[in-house]
């Protein structure tokens, strides 16, 4: 995975939702911040809250929550770090570090926050693992925020994908990349899809990302980033939302879904629920 995401690093300017959380889902999260907040940490202070970032997702390190927040992120791949981290100040740092042996004390942080951090782990054992982690990074009435990558209830064939791909019913590449990435995954979450078969499956059905470009309008470079899936050795996996909940349930309560809060509207928003927890 490190691998994956130092190729990842090159052309994350390139990309957009559904990979990248947009404005709605920040709004989303501080909404859900901010009832954690009223009902945890009521009492106005000037000591900053703890948080800990899996990954580095600018869009979440450059949020204004509204109260003092010292932020540490945690990312395995230092190409990421150099390259998407938006820099450190006085209240913001990131570290190279792999999120299932972190460098922090136990149950030290307020707040902990990820966007799609289970698509990249195996299931169930990398699930449990990774709820432990955080649950011991957590303080006992912290707030576990994420926007999770979620396969839909039924799934498409690859017939309809590439049907609505031609017939340009897909609005954007990155939202054809996903739901190409979720169909080859499948309904075997424990299988999971390795990242070099979109790549496969891609190339054997679209002859060229030129052509690609000229029947979408798409830009060829950001069809280009499909490239970075070619040979990899990782693999993603899709949970639905209950799998979700239930191989994390021994460690995390699950508080809210997005759905509880109200539905983003960009493509594919409904399979990118925000998923708040509790530790256990």
């Amino acid at each position: 995975m490190q691998q994956q995401f130092d190729r990842h690093a090159q052309n994350w300017y390139l990309f957009g939702s559904p990979l990248r959380p947009r404005a709605e889902d920040m709004r989303l999260m501080q909404s859900c911040f901010g009832k954690w907040h009223s009902a945890y940490r009521p009492t106005q202070s000037t000591v900053p809250l703890k948080a800990l970032l899996l990954g580095v997702t600018p869009e979440i390190a450059t949020q204004d929550w509204g109260v003092p927040v010292d932020l540490t992120a945690l990312d395995i791949s230092q190409a990421m770090i150099t390259t998407v981290w938006p820099g450190d100040t006085p209240t913001r740092r990131a570290l190279c570090a792999d999120w299932q042996e972190m460098p922090v004390a136990g149950h030290d942080f307020d707040m902990l926050l990820g966007d799609g951090i289970f698509t990249l782990l195996d299931y169930p054992a990398g699930y449990a693992s990774l709820a432990q982690a955080i649950q011991r990074c957590l303080k006992y009435d912290g707030l576990f925020m994420m926007r999770a990558f979620c396969r839909p209830v039924t799934a498409e064939s690859l017939t309809s994908i590439f049907d609505d791909l031609w017939n340009k019913r897909i609005g954007s590449f990155h939202a054809f990349k996903w739901r190409l990435a979720m169909a080859i995954h499948g309904d075997d979450i424990r299988r999971g899809v390795a990242v070099a078969k979109i790549w496969e499956t891609y190339h054997a059905n679209v002859s060229g990302h030129e052509r690609l470009a000229q029947a979408t309008g798409w830009p060829v470079e950001v069809i280009a980033t499909i490239d970075a899936y070619r040979d990899s050795t990782a693999v993603y996996t899709f949970p639905n939302v209950d799998e979700l909940i239930d191989y994390t349930a021994p460690y995390l309560t699950c508080t809210s879904q997005g759905t509880d809060q109200g539905a983003g509207r960009y493509e594919l928003a409904e399979r990118c629920p925000l998923l708040c927890f509790r530790p256990r």
